[in-house]
């Protein structure tokens, strides 16, 4: 019996400190929550392939100016991007001033023509924003892209794919 008690005081001597430390890390330590990564690896080639200096190849489905932001949308197979779920990519620069907006919250929001509605986060990779959807050729789509600035000011574009 003796044994055990020396076994329990050594693992709580061992875990109470961890288990204080991992306490701090939520919304009252002064830790914020990493992104959460997308399930597949990018690996350095392909973000540096989606550099403003290596075009994006994709059939260019919007490009507009939305509050200052110069705003382009692509549609790319996913045989020629990076495997995100699905059988195409939504792709999406954001600059500014000739410059491309990074670590800004993108959400891309597809709505079916059977009503049903899908919502992603999508992941930076390169100057662009990255989500993967399944897009059937016969099928028209209403795809949404909303984006929060740096100065916290949301903005959003939508258009129909295929454009009607």
């Amino acid at each position: 019996m003796e044994l055990n008690i020396r076994y329990f005081a050594i693992f709580f001597t061992i875990s109470m400190p961890l288990a204080i430390a991992d306490g701090n890390h939520g919304s009252h330590g002064g830790f914020t929550k990493p992104k959460e990564r997308r399930a597949n690896i990018v690996s350095d080639q392909q973000i540096k392939n989606t550099t403003d200096e290596n075009e994006i190849h994709g059939k260019m489905i919007q490009k507009k100016i939305i509050a200052d932001f110069d705003f382009r949308l692509k549609i790319v197979d996913v045989k020629d991007s990076v495997a995100d779920g699905g059988s195409h990519n939504l792709l999406v620069n954001i600059k500014r001033n000739g410059r491309a907006q990074h670590n800004l919250s993108v959400t891309a929001k597809v709505v079916y023509l059977n009503g049903l509605k899908k919502s992603k986060t999508m992941m930076e990779l390169g100057d662009w924003y990255l989500a993967g959807y399944d897009l059937g050729k016969e099928d028209k789509y209403l795809i949404t892209i909303l984006f929060k600035s740096a100065d916290g000011v949301n903005h959003s574009s939508s258009i129909n794919y295929p454009n009607l």
